[in-house]
């Protein structure tokens, strides 16, 4: 079982750490357990019960009401509300019950969640409304040790194969244009990558998908084989400037003759000064790449 500091905790849950003591100390609300040095640690069982209050709260709940309500009536509550018409932050729902499904490693929720979810949003909605958020709480992308790894690759995995099965359903050829995606060597976390696969796939492009940790030694002897019009690479793993810059040069060297995108959160404006990458912040800004390569 996991144990988060209230920061965490307050991260995970969005609700702020004022709240949670003033709760705890007028309402005995989400009462932690504490070190022999005081400081608070909350369980999963918390983390569940304060995402489904969450989801209260934001539905009209008073915070009086939820904390006089046991686990069970808790959930009850937020059944009642589920994904109705009026229901507020509907994507809370399905996080919750994605966080949940990852803590009690249980497939059977995963399945339904994951299914409903694609009944009331696009592949790419849900992905980056409920999937992306999912993860940040419980810190995938940033490598953090928030959650038991082991739940962590319950959930990422099993959104893979998820969108594996959509990739599958969507694979065919209308665009002339070649994308190559990969992650270079060190890169493990490969959703981000998949996603951009998907909306490639799903507006026909030809798609090399090459996955995670790839040395570039393998890549560059690629462009004598197969004309790649545009590459696609991620680093969100942390590295200096100079070995970052060091990778953005090897790759335009071998890639001379193709457009190159690169998703980072590092040195973004400063390489953009000094190399041809371009540089993607947001998937918003993919969506536009795109946009202008149907035009063109």
């Amino acid at each position: 079982m996991s144990n988060y500091t209230i920061d965490q905790f307050s991260k995970i849950t969005g609700f702020s750490k004022f709240s949670l003591r003033t709760w705890e100390n007028r309402y005995g609300f989400l009462k932690p357990k504490r070190t022999p040095t005081k400081i608070r640690l909350y369980s999963d069982e918390h983390l569940i019960k304060g995402l489904n209050s969450n989801y209260l709260l934001q539905n009209g709940y008073k915070i009086s009401r939820v904390a006089s309500l046991s686990k069970k009536e808790i959930i009850a509550e937020v059944e009642k509300i589920g994904i109705t018409k009026s229901a507020k932050n509907k994507e809370l729902y399905y996080i919750t019950k994605l966080i949940k499904s990852a803590i009690n490693f249980d497939t059977d929720l995963f399945n339904t969640t994951f299914n409903l979810g694609l009944e009331n949003f696009s592949v790419i909605e849900f992905y980056q409304t409920v999937i992306l958020p999912t993860f940040n709480k419980i810190g995938v992308l940033w490598l953090t040790e928030r959650i038991n790894p082991a739940q962590e690759h319950f959930l990422s995995e099993h959104v893979k194969q998820k969108l594996y099965s959509k990739i599958n359903d969507q694979m065919q050829d209308k665009y002339k244009d070649t994308w190559l995606l990969f992650l270079p060597e060190y890169e493990l976390h490969d959703m981000g990558l998949i996603i951009a696969k998907l909306i490639l796939c799903n507006l026909g492009y030809n798609v090399i998908y090459l996955g995670s940790n790839v040395p570039l030694t393998a890549i560059e002897k690629i462009p004598e084989l197969k004309k790649i019009d545009k590459v696609l690479y991620f680093k969100i793993a942390n590295i200096k400037k100079d070995m970052l810059t060091k990778m953005i040069k090897q790759i335009e060297l071998a890639f001379k003759d193709s457009s190159i995108y690169l998703s980072t959160r590092y040195y973004g404006e400063e390489i953009s000064r000094v190399s041809n990458t371009n540089i993607i912040y947001h998937f918003k800004d993919f969506f536009k790449i795109l946009d202008e390569s149907v035009e063109g």
